[in-house]
């Protein structure tokens, strides 16, 4: 009952008069014993809620204690009277983290020293400053003690404020090193970021996005899915070299120009969207052979158990790709209600063929480029996507010496 009833005590100025009045009932105008160390742990327990009042209220606490003749370990006041005023301050939190170096010991062993309970508002907050503070000094991913850390959820967990977790904060802080430092997103902080908060691309009814997307700061959560539509790419490139490799020998000839179209196109565009479909058959393997917080997120594909699908958008212009002899489709608009915009949890291999096409025509009257992966497809795609699209291309750089000569002619 102790506990509940310093959670609902009133903060501010109402309890401090409260309890001044209650002084005056007393014969030496100070509190006793019990009800001064019940004093204090309103304080801790509150912490954050006195807010303004918190200077007001701390002095009052350090009035009292050093008005009562405290000795030995009575309650433990004798120690919180001697720290008072690191203790009852508005900086509360920045000198329990310094003890916590000075010690060279854990923050949990400093709380039990002065009974500070761990659920309260003081230990929570130090608890996510202390990390906040390490996670700032982080260079761009740096593999760090803190970052290995900061993927136990008891710690990614903990509440910072009444509308964030400290798993809120540390992506916030993550993303805010890579954006200034114009680093690239690799593979230990991707991890820590999706172990926390799960692909940012998820339908938004789904709990991972209500509990933590829906919070985060939305130009941070924009910069996270251009760089996971990196990870999408690389996905698709080693599910198309992996099949190609066990299966198509056409296909694995292939294979090294696809994977230097795609990441020729990646790097110099603004890619502002990605999506990845999986047949059932792909699934399964994918799933035997990587780890759980190394597959992006997907939609599973019907129709086709053996194919993936790779959809990418730059800007205005919208790029399908697929595994096997998937013909490439180009086109500038996604017709209305296409399912390739939903995010259901499957999707028929038709919505990216006869439904998409007769949609797009009957609502656009023209047709999407269809481009299949024969011989000269990459100089068909450069012209299509380059002269018709205007999408950042350097024919010369992706094209080998005969090819671009064939594209000038063209």
């Amino acid at each position: 009952n102790r506990k509940k009833n310093i959670t609902l005590a009133p903060p501010g100025h109402f309890l401090i008069y409260v309890i001044k009045n209650l002084i005056n009932s007393y014969p030496k105008h100070c509190l006793g014993i019990v009800a001064l160390r019940e004093l204090c742990q309103v304080f801790f327990w509150s912490y954050q809620s006195l807010n303004s009042y918190k200077v007001e209220f701390g002095s009052f606490i350090i009035e009292q204690l050093e008005k009562k003749d405290i000795k030995g370990s009575l309650f433990g006041l004798a120690l919180l009277k001697k720290y008072s005023r690191n203790l009852f301050s508005n900086k509360a939190h920045e000198w329990l983290i310094s003890k916590v170096n000075e010690d060279h010991t854990t923050l949990l062993t400093i709380a039990n020293k002065f009974e500070i309970n761990t659920k309260s508002e003081l230990f929570k907050y130090s608890f996510c400053k202390y990390y906040i503070d390490k996670l700032e000094k982080l260079k761009p991913n740096e593999n760090a003690e803190v970052i290995k850390e900061l993927q136990n959820k008891d710690i990614y967990g903990i509440e910072f404020d009444e509308n964030k977790k400290l798993g809120h904060i540390a992506i916030e802080i993550l993303i805010t090193i890579l954006g200034k430092n114009r680093a690239p997103l690799e593979d230990i902080w991707k991890n820590t970021i999706l172990g926390i908060a799960g692909d940012p691309r998820y339908p938004k009814e789904k709990e991972n996005y209500r509990v933590w997307w829906s919070v985060i700061d939305k130009e941070k959560m924009n910069l996270l899915c251009a760089w996971l539509s990196k990870f999408d790419m690389d996905f698709f490139l080693q599910i198309l070299h992996d099949y190609a490799n066990d299966k198509n020998e056409d296909m694995l000839r292939m294979y090294p120009k696809r994977k230097k179209f795609l990441e020729h196109i990646f790097s110099r565009n603004n890619i502002t969207s990605t999506r990845l479909f999986i047949g059932k058959n792909i699934i399964n393997t994918i799933r035997r052979s990587y780890p759980r917080d190394a597959i992006p997120y997907y939609t599973k594909l019907i129709g086709r158990s053996d194919l993936t699908i790779f959809y990418y958008r730059i800007g205005h212009t919208h790029v399908i790709e697929g595994s096997h002899s998937w013909p490439m489709r180009i086109f500038d608009n996604l017709p209305d209600n296409s399912e390739i915009s939903e995010y259901n949890d499957e999707i028929h291999v038709n919505a990216f063929t006869s439904n998409l096409d007769k949609s797009y025509e009957r609502q656009y009257n023209k047709q999407i480029i269809l481009i299949r992966h024969g011989s000269g497809w990459i100089i068909k795609a450069i012209k299509k996507l380059k002269d018709q699209y205007n999408v950042l291309i350097e024919p010369d750089k992706l094209l080998d010496y005969d090819e671009y000569q064939k594209y000038l002619s063209k």
